[in-house]
């Protein structure tokens, strides 16, 4: 009898919300550990690579001239931007390491600068305002729900892959007219939270709740079957082939990112803005949104056309009133020579 009423005592929903909590803490620890683990073993790995090219070729001291041959090797088979990326974690092995400060390495910036030059790196794809509607309206929920809630959270989020993999139904709080989302674990450890509104052009809380009203009970997973980041990956490109948009294997799983800030950026939103929505500290990835912007591009454009118009308006105006003082002048001579001619 004692035992039935502690463990009553001990499932009572005050106590089973703060194990849960406890739970989710602890995964959350948890999956910290393994990417700090994860980007350890990376960095480790990049560095051996180094240290292997140094024995092949013979090298025993690490020079600015030593770094200069190790980068040339790799351009051949690496993109200016994975140059960079193995460059800072060179840099960062290297000091912890050797203590070794290749920062201070002037020749071997200027080398990968000059890499960069005329670079474009390849972008995924992303998807037009008429896409996403065309899809939440003619897509059938029997195939697609999942896919729509993704793309809806995928797009007011601005998430990443790994972001929609890591959301619990505890980061999701439904307040009627909205719901608030917490976005967990992400790439900066910066915390993010956006809202979904109600709205009638994709009815998107709707949408939401009959996904959740399909998940079974005790399940704290967001998403009813499993799926993973290259699951998720994937979700824009099966979206472009529903929708026959060309090129769907390019509508990559950053396209719901890429999309949710270019139709922010198209809607006016400053840089302050785009940066606090995705969570960006530099500028510079914002700027690039700004700048492919066509709503952006438009006010350029009607700014110079008021201008050429407004130009246009002064010499017509200035023209006629021109004309108008030739024609008066001309007239008065007019009437002078026909008024001496009628005296004499």
């Amino acid at each position: 009898m004692n035992f039935e009423r502690q463990r009553d005592t001990l499932r009572t929903p005050q106590n089973t919300s703060t194990l849960r909590c406890q739970w989710q803490t602890e995964k959350s620890t948890l999956r910290r550990h393994y990417r700090c683990q994860k980007s350890k073993e990376v960095y480790s790995s990049e560095y051996e690579k180094f240290i292997n090219w140094m024995t092949e070729n013979c090298v025993e001291h690490i020079s600015e001239t030593v770094l200069l041959g190790y980068f040339s090797d790799l351009s051949e088979n690496f993109s200016p931007s994975s140059l960079w990326f193995k460059y800072s974690m060179v840099k960062k092995t290297l000091m912890v390491n050797k203590n070794i400060n290749i920062a201070n390495y002037h020749k071997l910036i200027e080398y990968l600068k000059q890499g960069s030059k005329g670079y474009q790196p390849k972008k995924s794809k992303t998807l037009f305002r008429e896409n996403v509607l065309k899809f939440i309206h003619e897509a059938p929920n029997e195939t697609f729900l999942m896919k729509k809630v993704a793309l809806i959270f995928g797009i007011f989020g601005g998430c990443r892959r790994q972001e929609l993999v890591n959301m619990l139904i505890t980061h999701v709080e439904d307040r009627e007219s909205v719901f608030v989302v917490s976005v967990p674990e992400t790439k900066t450890d910066k915390k993010r939270i956006f809202t979904i509104i109600e709205e009638d052009e994709m009815n998107s809380l709707k949408l939401i709740r009959d996904y959740m009203s399909l998940r079974p009970h005790k399940v704290d997973v967001l998403y009813i079957q499993p799926v993973g980041k290259n699951t998720f990956g994937k979700i824009p490109s099966i979206i472009a082939k529903y929708l026959g948009l060309s090129d769907p294997d390019k509508y990559t799983g950053h396209c719901m990112r890429r999309t949710s800030a270019t139709l922010l950026a198209e809607a006016g939103a400053s840089m302050t803005t785009l940066k606090r929505h995705g969570g960006w500290k530099s500028t510079s990835v914002a700027e690039g949104y700004l700048e492919d912007s066509i709503s952006s591009k438009n006010k350029v454009s009607r700014m110079l056309a008021d201008k050429i118009l407004i130009a246009v308006d002064n010499n017509d105006s200035l023209s006629s009133r021109n004309t108008y003082e030739v024609s008066r002048v001309s007239g008065e001579r007019v009437l002078y020579c026909t008024y001496y001619l009628a005296y004499y």
